[in-house]
């Protein structure tokens, strides 16, 4: 139904692909990247999480092995 719908809207055309950052990447974050990841039409670009063990990993490493394509890295501050 939700495809159907996404289809009408567009009218045979693709949507855009959007890029999404995370913030945060506790339980509900990684659940969320996850579901992102998951999504043709969505791309992740990037993870921020004040938890030193995840600075400067890869954003997979976070999200877990569903998402093994992801290579942007997660940062502690938006400014990076």
């Amino acid at each position: 139904m939700k495809q159907e719908y996404c289809l009408t809207i567009h009218a045979g055309r693709l949507p855009p692909i959007i890029d999404v950052v995370l913030f945060g990447l506790g339980p509900i974050g990684c659940m969320a990247g996850q579901l992102v990841a998951s999504r043709p039409h969505l791309r992740l670009v990037g993870g921020v999480d004040v938890d030193p063990a995840l600075v400067a990993r890869p954003l997979s490493q976070a999200l877990g092995e569903a998402v093994e394509s992801v290579v942007p890295t997660v940062v502690s501050d938006i400014k990076q």
